[in-house]
């Protein structure tokens, strides 16, 4: 009997070696969580007191250890670690309904924009609106986190600021030597028909960009009767004049002290057609209350347009809450989904499947979803991934003891052995 009783101890022994060999080769490996084996005695008991005796060891289960591994900075963004309780929850592909979870959280952006895992899982979050919030927490609404190549729809410009300053000195134009005997008209290709101009961009609903120019011309100086003087502004877009809406020409004019004295609001022009199939471009032209008339040069104090072009995507970040904001090359940030935390009542139930991923069980519990820092779960820290939980050192303790358990049950194997021949050899 005592040689079937070391059998279950050689078993044993081989069982907990392959465990600890399995921690210890997975040592490197992202997310992985080191196992430990139980064992339980078996008892061959008579039924009667003091008859019971031991009958050798049985496994009775192999326990995932889900302590936190060391969190290790990689300053790429799509690094992701879990600070606390819970999983990240991955799809295997865009389709279906299974689900499977980690700590494995070395993702990265693939060809259409999707954040995956390494072997290709796609990250699960929320939907979320404008302001960032999750439009739904329901698990059936979980979808792969896919961040967008552009900003979404150009606007259309509709409003261009243009603050400056006027030098107090400038030449009337008009009254100037070349137009003796000959009209006025400005010539945006004649720069003695203007005193100064700037360059501006606008953009059409297409997104294309519109190059805009504005002209200063100055129409009338300080009199004796009349301390103020007016400059009049004339406006292209792609080489073309744009007049005011009402007609009339655009005009400033400037008290003695070089303040705005008018107009008191913007101007409205005439719908501008690009000409490329895009709607009309309807104008605006603010000159702003920072624009003035100073004993001093000619300058840009601000230019300011609220139209967009497309934008590519050249930025991302995520917050411990898991929130993921697209930056794009326009200027834009979109908000584009929420990563999602999935807890369990009984993580140690889960079902291993490879790859640092498990699959939920009845022994485990349905998994609770939710947000990163609420309810128990724990904060996401973006550029950094949490190393396995495995301790060189108590592995090798373990190696160690398993080989001593070993040798002892393969001694008890050799003790019987030895009595048995003993018996065999005993001549009558």
């Amino acid at each position: 009997m005592s040689l079937y009783v070391a059998l279950t101890g050689l078993k044993g022994a081989q069982t907990a070696l392959g465990v600890t060999s399995n921690n210890i080769a997975n040592a490197n490996s992202v997310g992985f969580k080191r196992s430990q084996t139980e064992f339980a005695d078996i008892v061959a008991s008579s039924g009667i007191s003091g008859s019971t005796r031991g009958a050798g060891t049985v496994l009775k289960a192999t326990e995932q250890q889900f302590q936190q591994g060391i969190i290790e900075t990689t300053g790429n963004t799509f690094d992701l670690a879990v600070s606390g309780e819970g999983f990240f929850a991955v799809r295997p592909s865009l389709e279906g309904t299974d689900v499977a979870y980690t700590r494995a959280g070395a993702f990265n952006l693939n060809k259409d924009g999707y954040v995956v895992g390494s072997s290709g899982q796609h990250l699960l979050g929320y939907p979320v609106g404008p302001d960032g919030a999750a439009t739904s927490k329901a698990p059936s609404l979980l979808q792969p986190i896919q961040l967008p190549q552009t900003s979404g729809e150009p606007v259309a410009s509709s409003v261009l600021g243009l603050s400056v300053n006027l030098p107090k000195d400038g030449e009337v134009i008009p009254d100037g030597p070349r137009y003796i005997g000959t009209p006025y008209a400005f010539d945006p290709a004649d720069p003695l028909s203007y005193n100064h101009s700037t360059p501006a961009t606008l953009y059409d609903d297409s997104g294309t960009a519109q190059a805009a120019r504005v002209f200063y011309t100055r129409t009338s100086a300080p009199t004796a009767g009349d301390p103020n003087s007016s400059w009049t502004v004339n406006i292209t877009i792609d080489g073309e004049e744009v007049a005011a809406a009402d007609g009339n020409p655009i005009t400033m004019t400037f008290d003695e002290d070089g303040a705005l004295a008018a107009p008191a609001g913007p101007f409205s022009l005439a719908a501008f057609d690009p000409g490329n199939g895009a709607s009309p471009i309807n104008l605006t032209f603010d000159p702003g209350t920072a624009t003035s008339q100073k004993d001093s040069p000619f300058t840009v104090y601000n230019v300011e347009q609220d139209g967009v072009p497309p934008g590519r995507l050249n930025g991302v970040s995520i917050d411990e809450s898991g929130l993921i904001t697209a930056g794009f090359s326009n200027g834009q940030s979109r908000n584009v989904g929420r990563v999602a935390i999935a807890n369990f009542s009984n993580p140690q139930e889960l079902l291993q499947s490879g790859q640092s991923t498990y699959q939920a069980t009845g022994g485990s519990g349905d998994p609770q979803f939710l947000e990163a820092g609420q309810d128990g779960a724990g904060n996401i820290l973006s550029g950094s991934i949490e190393r396995a939980n495995v301790d060189l050192t108590e592995e090798l303790v373990q190696l160690i003891t398993a080989q001593r358990n070993f040798q002892a049950n393969a001694k008890t194997i050799e003790t019987d052995n030895s009595m048995t021949q003993s018996i065999l050899q005993i001549r009558t």
